[in-house]
């Protein structure tokens, strides 16, 4: 019980800062990344091997998220399956509604822990840190990475997405954020295999998730 109230204190602080700082960034700015829009409006169904199936949301989950540019697909890969969920806001923006909160809105408690990627571009190849989630939803067991981009950031950590979002307001470039989130369900407790799939579709995802500046 102790660590859930200090989880909730963090979020209460952590939404403290995004405010004031949201509040510093939305003076005087109404830039709107074009470029960003249009690479998620044509963000791909066939991602490497990987093929990608719509799906059905529900109007009130925009509505709850404030935006409308959101993936919600399955991508499949043969037998393996991986589900992409990515929202995306062109301009500055007072918050996320990260998974872990919104799993504990649902009475479900994940086990959450750091998580490092390695992950290749051209020539070159970089450590992405992103936060790892394992729940249970009924019967059912899931593995979830999930993590943001903003301008050159993309990492764990919501501060340093805040930092790169002002950064940018300094800079004179136009301002967006994009949260990520990758999940499978764990057949037969095999973890391993499921974050095999998970490294390697994201592998394949990551050429794409660099074209949401």
């Amino acid at each position: 019980m102790e660590d859930l109230q200090k989880r909730y204190l963090i979020l209460i602080c952590l939404l403290l800062i995004a405010a004031g700082a949201s509040h510093m960034l939305s003076a005087g700015s109404s830039d709107v990344n074009t470029s960003g829009i249009q690479a998620i409006n044509s963000f791909p169904l066939l991602v490497g091997d990987w093929v990608g199936t719509e799906m059905s949301m529900d109007e009130r989950v925009y509505e709850i998220l404030e935006t409308d540019l959101i993936i919600h697909r399955i991508y499949s890969n043969g037998e393996k399956q991986v589900f992409l969920s990515i929202v995306y806001y062109p301009e500055t923006i007072t918050g996320f509604h990260t998974p872990d909160f919104c799993l504990l809105a649902q009475g479900i408690e994940p086990e959450k822990s750091g998580k490092e990627i390695e992950l290749s571009s051209g020539n070159e190849s970089k450590k992405i840190s992103m936060t790892q989630l394992k729940y249970k939803t009924g019967d059912r067991s899931e593995l979830a990475y999930y993590f943001f981009k903003s301008g050159e950031y993309m990492g764990s950590s919501y501060i340093l997405l805040r930092l790169s979002l002002a950064l940018g307001k300094i800079m004179h470039r136009s301002l967006s954020g994009s949260l990520i989130r990758i999940s499978s369900i764990i057949p037969y407790g095999d973890i391993d295999t499921v974050s095999g799939n998970l490294s390697e579709f994201l592998e394949a995802l990551h050429p794409h998730l660099l074209e949401l500046s």
